[in-house]
């Protein structure tokens, strides 16, 4: 019973002669171990696109597209075109805050907060055209930039009544009056009891099978001007002159555990050890002394700075946004690499 391949259907014939036909699409066949790629570019800055594609059971074939901040905009934007519906894993990470500037009344400022994070699984995005934006880190003593997807006219998208938006984190406080700024996972404390930023996306939560959304608010700073902690996606700000910064979520969308979103540290916590995340370290040395960066991609707080002017706050990570196709997106494309 020969069987042949004609590329856009397959042939069946029997020994009586006759022919049957089984019509199938050509972007429906794959090959096991066949690296091969649903991700059409169009309009896409490619070298800002990372595709890791993994083949399952010879069959199923997923691909992860990595969209990573570049440049000296607020944010880095993208086009996206999906040919038909498609069914994803999304995450969505906004840029972290700025650790703050010590100034005259305060050489201790607070931790800058990590961006809110949003995490979504088997969410359909419809055939159309997106617009996907990353959120620059906040420079020293500045907020972080909001990362979303949103449709060609700008308008958010919503799945579970959370909007595909990670809100960039708030900067730590610089003056001995100041509290934290509000952001996506809160800003760090100040001086003298201030409080540190909230959370403008609430805490973080999953229910299974929807999303993680939200952060924790930024320490609040003790008596004796000693800086709080920038707040995590994961845990709040240290308080009361620890000054570590709160933890960021670990999420698996791209075959790896990663840790994004955690906080900024500030002067009490001098120390090598970053939070879960990678938010800016306080050197543990120097006066005055820059607050250290935090890692970029990561959308983790930068660390207060200490001692005073020209001391400089950390600035926070990058934002990213990576979406995972469980459903193909458009014809194969076979990858040569």
């Amino acid at each position: 019973m020969p069987i042949t391949l004609n590329h856009s259907n397959i042939g069946v014939q029997y020994s009586t002669g006759s022919n049957y036909i089984i019509e199938t699409v050509k972007s429906d066949l794959y090959r096991r171990n066949e690296i091969a790629t649903t991700i059409a570019r169009d309009n896409i800055q490619a070298a800002q696109v990372t595709p890791i594609i993994t083949v399952l059971n010879g069959s199923n074939v997923y691909a992860v597209e990595s969209y990573t901040y570049s440049g000296t905009a607020n944010t880095a934007d993208f086009t996206r075109i999906f040919t038909k519906n498609t069914t994803c894993d999304i995450l969505i990470v906004g840029g972290g805050g700025g650790g703050g500037n010590p100034d005259g009344s305060s050489q201790e400022p607070g931790g800058g907060g990590a961006g809110g994070v949003v995490y979504m699984i088997n969410k359909t995005l419809s055939a159309g055209t997106y617009k996907i934006s990353v959120g620059k880190g906040g420079a020293s003593n500045a907020n972080g930039n909001n990362s979303s997807i949103t449709d060609n006219n700008n308008n958010n998208i919503t799945f579970d009544s959370i909007q595909l938006i990670g809100y960039g984190g708030g900067k730590g406080a610089t003056t001995s009056s100041q509290s934290g700024s509000n952001g996506g996972s809160g800003g760090g404390g100040g001086h003298d009891k201030t409080n540190g930023g909230t959370a403008t996306q609430g805490n973080t939560f999953w229910n299974g099978t929807s999303y993680v959304a939200g952060g924790y608010n930024g320490g609040r700073a003790a008596a004796g001007s000693r800086g709080g902690g920038g707040g995590g996606a994961g845990e709040a700000g240290d308080t009361d002159g620890v000054g570590f910064g709160g933890d960021g979520v670990q999420v698996n969308i791209s075959g790896v555990n990663t840790f994004y979103a955690g906080g900024g540290n500030a002067f009490p916590n001098r120390t090598t050890t970053r939070s879960d995340g990678g938010g800016g370290l306080v050197p543990v040395s120097g006066n005055p002394i820059n607050g250290g960066n935090a890692l970029a991609n990561t959308g983790s707080g930068g660390s207060g700075a200490y001692g005073g002017s020209p001391a400089l706050g950390g600035s926070g990570g990058s934002g990213i946004v990576i979406i995972k196709f469980k459903a193909l997106a458009g014809p194969i494309i076979k990858l040569c690499f």
